[in-house]
């Protein structure tokens, strides 16, 4: 065991600072502490402090302060270094000049830079209290192989964090909570939200936070909530939570889960800065609750009420209008805006682009549906069932988008040469029934005649087959647009491409590029063609025809549409980034909305920086009205009426956000040079209330807000999907 003293000495709002790295073997080598050293013989702390002091800076104390005791614990170091007991010191005033030291450097330091430097993580603990002056106290530190593992401050344990990586996943390190929040470290936490039906639909259960709070002291917040202590568990700790924060006994079935949320803000309480990056685990409990009979923790919760969920979205969305009128925004006219946004819904992503053809037969031309989750849709009916249940979920009307191969053949045998509008006769009264405008596209892939090449192919009557079919799709987006008074959006992609090298790049271009002659000799008032290009093909990774520069050359000589596919370009390149470029040459653009995984592995659009910075792209260029948008994934390994909620609602969400960017306030720090002020407002502008304006666009659609739609679809699952065998 050790005794020694810790002073730290202040002069214009800087402490001494001693850097230790004279000593070789050095238990504090390389950090920054304050100056001090062990008892010696006979000594009092302050004999200790007055010596130790004298001895490495040359100073005499003049008036100080015996701040604390602090307890050091270690597994490193000698014997007297694994523990130790330390008198800490607040020096203010001093004579005498100061000397070199032995031990390291001395430097004043401001004090608000204090935590910039290399510092024992305990040390920023009691310098915190310290500089707080602090009545007396006494503090224990505990250290593995360096690291603080254990904290005690006057005999109460402060509360350790497992920190997480983006992913959530445990790093392996534990931080104290303070700590944690002045470092933004990514930590885990639990939401337990109470609910109760009620005639005009819910109610939840609100909670006071305590004044003594050290966030948001005195606020409404989350039924229940807290954080997850080192080597705890989400469930434990919500169930935990419950009964600490309102008595509530809750059984582990009782709590369901609905969703992990990412979160993150910068404040300042109390004159402390607070940064909160946390991912939270969501539960929902909805047993019956009295509230008159619950049993509130005090330290936590001043008091609970209900509140209509009506009631507090329109609440938060009143904070958002102030906080987004605060930066030039209209969040009213957001939300016009986004009433008169229609995305195309992909019919594929329901049944795995397998489509109503007799002959059907496997995917082919590099396309892939991975998964087999039960209840995909057989027929058309149960196609257009699952549209319509998906559609009931996600704000605003829509567009949807058909293959050719899903037209209504009645059950018999008709080639894709042979197509023709009363094979979709069907879909467009079905559409006009339920308000739905339609688009199309031609399909290359998935038969006898497929291949690798179609349309570029160089056998003469397979080409023409090729040629005929997409004439006739023409045909029939062309009737659609007719009968439902707005243009049908055409969209012409085709697999062809070479597995291997090809020393034929030319032809077979060329004999692409006289088919889409071919095709589009005729002219139609009632659609717009849309030329896609790719990449590569699974299976054909060599070579692909359509190229991007094929089709953007052919585009803009021929005024077609362009549609970037999010998934058809190399992960190094930015979609967003070619929007405007494409919008200087082409009319109009289209675009198919994805999650390319390493290749176009189509997975659900979530709202993710390439999309985000997609939609802000498009917003920016004042393009609304210039660039049309679709869905195209297809996901068979979850819930697949889940995968296009999720997909179109994240999409939505992406505009929402482009939507409420401050654009005009940036623009004009642009256009200034303003350059610090234009990145600190990109960067604020991430932490506005978006979510309260989507809550509300939500809520006026009449769809479920929230996660709510996660019961709803797995009812739909429970009563038919998973009778479908």
């Amino acid at each position: 065991m050790g005794m020694t003293t810790l002073c730290y000495i202040e002069k214009d709002n800087k402490y001494l600072m001693l850097h230790r790295i004279k000593k070789e073997h050095d238990i504090n080598k390389d950090k920054w502490i304050g100056v001090g050293g062990h008892f010696e013989h006979g000594e009092s702390p302050e004999d200790c402090m007055f010596r130790e002091v004298m001895e490495e800076t040359g100073l005499t104390p003049l008036s100080y302060r015996f701040c604390g005791i602090v307890t050091f614990l270690s597994d490193m170091g000698t014997e007297k270094e694994a523990w130790e007991y330390m008198c800490l010191y607040h020096i203010e005033e001093f004579k005498g000049e100061i000397k070199e030291c032995d031990e390291g450097v001395l430097e004043w330091v401001d004090k608000e830079k204090i935590l910039d430097l290399d510092l024992w993580e305990g040390d920023r603990l009691f310098l915190r209290y310290m500089q707080e002056r602090r009545s007396f106290f006494s503090l224990k530190l505990v250290y593995e192989e360096g690291n603080l593992v254990q904290a005690v401050v006057d005999g109460k344990d402060l509360e350790f964090f497992d920190i997480l990586d983006e992913n959530g996943n445990k790093t392996g390190k534990i931080k104290e909570r303070s700590l944690v929040h002045e470092d933004g470290d990514i930590h885990g936490t639990v939401h337990i939200w109470i609910r109760r039906k009620t005639e005009k639909g819910y109610d939840l259960l609100l909670q006071k936070r305590s004044k003594e709070k050290d966030s948001f002291p005195g606020c409404y917040d989350i039924s229940s909530a807290g954080h997850i202590s080192a080597g705890d568990e989400p469930l434990e700790t919500a169930l935990r939570e419950l009964e600490e924060e309102l008595g509530i006994k809750a059984e582990p079935e009782q709590l369901k889960k609905v969703c992990m949320h990412e979160g993150s803000m910068n404040g300042n309480f109390y004159g402390r800065e607070f940064k909160n990056h946390e991912i939270s685990t969501v539960y929902m409990y909805e047993e019956t609750v009295d509230i008159t009979k619950l049993k509130l923790q005090k330290e936590e919760v001043e008091e609970v009420m209900w509140m209509d969920q009506e009631e507090l979205i329109q609440k938060a969305y009143e904070i958002a209008v102030e906080r987004y009128a605060a930066v030039g925004v209209d969040t009213e006219q957001v939300l016009k805006t986004m009433q008169d946004f229609h995305l195309s819904l992909h019919c594929w992503q329901a049944d795995d682009v397998a489509g109503f053809e007799v002959q059907a037969g496997s995917l082919t031309g590099g396309i892939q549906a991975t998964g087999n989750y039960p209840g995909k849709a057989r027929n058309i009916d149960e196609l257009r069932a699952d549209i319509l249940k998906a559609a009931s979920y996600i704000p605003g009307k829509h567009r949807l988008n058909l293959h050719e191969i899903y037209g209504d053949f009645g059950g018999t045998f008709v080639d894709r040469d042979q197509v023709e509008v009363k094979h979709f006769e069907s879909w467009m009264q079905w559409a006009a029934e339920n308000g739905i405008k339609l688009d199309f596209n031609s399909t290359s892939f998935s038969h006898p005649k497929s291949g690798n090449l179609s349309l570029a192919h160089p056998d003469q009557g397979i080409r023409d087959f090729w040629v005929e079919h997409t004439k006739r799709c023409r045909a029939i987006a062309e009737e659609m647009g007719r009968r439902q008074g707005d243009p049908c959006i055409m969209n012409l992609w085709v697999h062809d491409g070479s597995k291997d090298i090809t020393v034929n790049r030319m032809k077979y271009r060329v004999l692409f590029k006289d088919s889409l002659d071919r095709i589009f000799a005729t002219e139609y008032k009632h659609m717009k063609n849309c030329l896609e290009s790719k990449v590569f093909g699974i299976g054909l990774e060599s070579y692909t025809v359509g190229s991007n520069e094929f089709c953007m050359g052919y585009s803009v000589q021929h005024q077609k549409l362009i549609t970037i596919d999010t998934g058809h370009f190399h992960p190094t390149e930015s979609a967003a980034d070619k929007v405007s470029s494409m919008l200087l040459f082409v009319p109009e653009l289209m675009l198919h909305v994805s999650r390319p995984v390493r290749w176009d592995s189509d997975h659900v659009t979530i709202m993710d920086d390439p999309t985000l910075e997609l939609f802000q792209e498009i917003v920016r260029c004042d393009a609304l009205d210039r660039v049309h948008i679709g869905l195209d994934y297809f996901d068979a390994s979850i819930n697949r009426i889940g995968a296009y909620v999720i997909g179109t609602r994240a999409a939505q969400k992406c505009m929402l956000r482009a939507l409420l960017e401050p654009l005009a306030k940036l623009r004009e720090y642009e256009a200034t040079g303003q350059g610090f002020q234009r990145l600190a407002l990109l960067e604020e502008a991430k932490a506005l209330p978006w979510n309260a304006v989507w809550d509300m666009f939500c809520l006026k659609n009449n769809v479920p807000v929230g996660e709510e739609f996660i019961a709803e679809i797995e009812k739909y699952e429970a009563n038919v999907t998973s009778k479908r065998g």
